[in-house]
């Protein structure tokens, strides 16, 4: 079954996928044996800044992080998106 989905992770706006996704993680994980956990400690090759505190309205982080609430993102799809992305902006 496809996910509906309203934001495309593309090469510009890759890292702000990156950012909602995890704290959408941080936030919704099931404790350290889940799939969330996982891409948060390990999968997902992002560190928020010391300032952070979650997503920013400054950018598309919130959307990202919305539309995972919102069940139009599944995580692991999501992250293989934001791959695939960063992939292509770095050939």
């Amino acid at each position: 079954m496809a996910t509906k989905r309203h934001t495309s992770v593309t090469a510009e706006n890759y890292f702000d996928a990156a950012r909602g996704l995890y704290w959408y993680c941080s936030d919704w994980h099931e404790g350290q044996w889940s799939g969330k956990y996982s891409i948060l400690s390990a999968r997902l090759q992002y560190t928020p800044a010391m300032s952070e505190r979650g997503p920013s309205d400054d950018d598309e982080s919130s959307a990202f992080y919305a539309e995972l609430e919102a069940g139009q993102w599944d995580a692991t799809e999501l992250l293989d998106a934001i791959d695939a992305a960063y992939n292509q902006a770095h050939k």
